[in-house]
């Protein structure tokens, strides 16, 4: 269980020294899948509440930065990030 934990820590750790918005996105979400496992294991609400905001949250952004970079929603591309 205690594993579980770490995998979380070490993957949102990794997910800091990301330099593209994608990759920390899905790090991020990695890690927050990891955490919410471990919060739900341990009995951990806290832990798990706020998983299960920045987890939808996260998932969000990173459809908003694949919107924005698909051919088919070029006129959007100034609206969020640059390319």
């Amino acid at each position: 269980m205690e594993l579980i934990g770490y995998c979380g820590t070490a993957v949102t750790t990794v997910a800091y020294a990301m330099k593209t918005s994608i990759r920390l996105r899905v790090a991020g979400m990695l890690g927050g899948m990891a955490f919410l496992a471990y919060g739900g294991l341990t009995g951990n609400n806290p832990v798990m509440l706020m998983q299960m905001v920045v987890l939808p949250l996260n998932a969000l952004r990173l459809v908003e930065i694949l919107l924005v970079r698909s051919p088919c929603c070029a006129d959007d591309a100034g609206a969020h990030e640059p390319r």
